[in-house]
């Protein structure tokens, strides 16, 4: 996802910045090394309070079922909440500036979160985008 945004125009000069607890660190990794100078590393770098501070000083935020994505839903940030084998219904992230993808978007009817794919992911985060960001 990362290399697909670094490709968008809409994207030029922004930086990527996972965050998570050290036990992310593993699967933030190819995110960091996709990012090169363009990523910041805050995966471990701190508790749920500096965490929710670097969110608040996000422009978007993508992200999983989590505390960290209601967190930026809460603190107003554009975000877009990515779901698996749970009830984005549910579950997803609340407020005027958000959205979610599913694995399967039927509601009631639910597959593996390895179902989505970065082509859904993308046209996501650019309708997300393109609402929030024009001009």
């Amino acid at each position: 996802l990362v290399a697909r945004l670094q490709a968008e125009p809409r994207f030029a000069g922004w930086r990527f910045m996972p965050v998570g607890g050290p036990g992310d660190r593993p699967p933030a990794t190819p995110a960091l090394e996709t990012a090169g100078a363009q990523g910041i590393d805050f995966v471990g770098k701190g508790d749920i309070l500096a965490s929710a501070a670097a969110i608040d000083r996000a422009a978007l935020f993508v992200g999983n079922d989590s505390g960290l994505m209601h967190v930026a839903a809460a603190l107003g940030r554009p975000t877009l909440g990515l779901f698996g084998p749970t009830e984005w219904w549910l579950y997803g992230p609340w407020g005027p500036r958000t959205d979610t993808v599913a694995s399967n978007e039927t509601r009631g009817r639910f597959a593996p979160i390895d179902d989505l794919t970065v082509d859904h992911v993308r046209a996501a985060v650019l309708r997300l985008h393109d609402r929030h960001f024009r001009g």
